[in-house]
């Protein structure tokens, strides 16, 4: 996970590339502008200004981009550790 200073330290076509990579990871697909405005409550356009040459998008979107993966991932390490201590004391 990076931090705002890292993020802001980042050349824009880094930036857009990380936004790019983490969004895709989370959208499930590299059609993600439409999705990612819808999650951020931002217009589509303003989406795509963001990846537009020059342009970056903001240090928060890619903080929140992580920060959904990480809770999705933590999320997933619970569900199987539930799971296997079903699974060993009989539960459910």
């Amino acid at each position: 996970m990076h931090n705002s200073l890292e993020i802001e330290a980042m050349s824009s076509a880094k930036a857009q590339d990380l936004a790019a990579r983490l969004a895709v990871q989370l959208c499930g697909t590299d059609a993600f502008k439409t999705e990612l405005a819808a999650r951020l409550g931002y217009t589509r356009a303003a989406v795509n200004r963001w990846f537009s040459e020059g342009n970056r998008p903001p240090t928060i979107v890619i903080l929140y981009l992580e920060a959904e993966l990480d809770r999705r991932e933590g999320h997933r390490v619970l569900k199987d550790l539930n799971s296997a201590i079903d699974a060993v004391f009989g539960y459910k």
